[in-house]
């Protein structure tokens, strides 16, 4: 059996491209959810939008029958 760390370096959303490290400042870097998209290295944002549209493109929302299924569906999921 394969171990978490080689199967997901194998699949494919990850093998397709690398993200640059957000930020060069290590303290920023242990606060990068607080910090501006702006503030946010180029490289890092071109390759997070890339991200962005690789998993939107591929994916789909899930579905019971003709109900999408979101956060707020989820409890009703057995009344269906």
């Amino acid at each position: 059996m394969a171990n978490i760390d080689t199967s997901l370096h194998s699949s494919s959303i990850f093998r397709w491209r690398m993200l640059v490290r957000p930020l060069n400042n290590e303290h920023d870097l242990e606060r990068t959810n607080e910090i501006q998209l702006d503030k946010l290295m180029s490289e890092f944002r071109s390759g997070l939008d890339a991200l962005t549209r690789f998993v939107f493109e591929r994916t789909r929302p899930k579905q019971v029958g003709a109900t999408m299924m979101t956060g707020p569906a989820y409890p009703l999921h057995g009344r269906l």
